[in-house]
């Protein structure tokens, strides 16, 4: 099963940029906004120096290791307390309609939702555990990436405030139960679902 998600990136890719054409021209009639102008002058172009680029490079590597690994080892540890403390099969037994029906993935497809929230990285590693037809496997990887972002863009959304956080968790909330019931009804409508 661990070969289905190479060999579908073409497909989840195009559902990914249909979906967001598709509802960024959508959103944008509902909800208009405007984005500011960015100017950015660009210096000229000076080949680097060696040791200047070996210092950015261990700068920037030390620091991703010091704020991302813990957060990788967290949501490792909580994903695994989740499916020990059985509150991983309880989530799927209670969405398993809305998996099942409506988005046409199996109801085990919970586990790497509720991981996305802390990592969309181990969310894919954990469906290829999940035995599943292929435009299974196409919806679900769709689906954890338009699913709700994880938990260090909420905290920088948090930033913004509470109101425009609950507006874009609830636009998204539309938009994946909108789109992942499509993608199962094209499924449908083209026999592989």
């Amino acid at each position: 099963m661990l070969k289905v998600i190479p060999d579908s990136v073409g497909w989840v890719m195009l559902y990914l940029i249909a979906g967001f054409a598709i509802f960024g021209i959508i959103l944008d009639k509902i909800i208009p906004g405007k984005n500011p102008e960015i100017l950015i002058d660009v210096p000229a172009y000076h080949m680097p120096v060696w040791n200047n680029v070996g210092k950015k490079l261990w700068m920037r590597t030390r620091g991703f290791l010091k704020e991302a690994v813990p957060f990788v080892l967290f949501g490792v540890l909580v994903v695994n307390l989740l499916y020990l403390g059985g509150v991983i099969q309880a989530l799927s037994n209670f969405f398993e309609p809305l998996f099942v029906y409506w988005f046409g993935v199996p109801k085990e497809t919970a586990g790497p939702l509720v991981a996305a929230f802390l990592r969309k990285d181990l969310a894919i590693a954990q469906l290829s555990a999940i035995p599943m037809t292929t435009y299974q496997m196409i919806t679900s990887v769709v689906l954890i990436s338009i699913y709700f972002p994880c938990v260090a863009t909420f905290v920088v959304m948090l930033k913004e405030g509470w109101k425009q956080l609950l507006a874009a968790v609830g636009v998204l909330f539309c938009v994946v139960m909108i789109y992942g019931g499509l993608i199962h009804a094209i499924g449908i409508l083209l026999g592989v679902a």
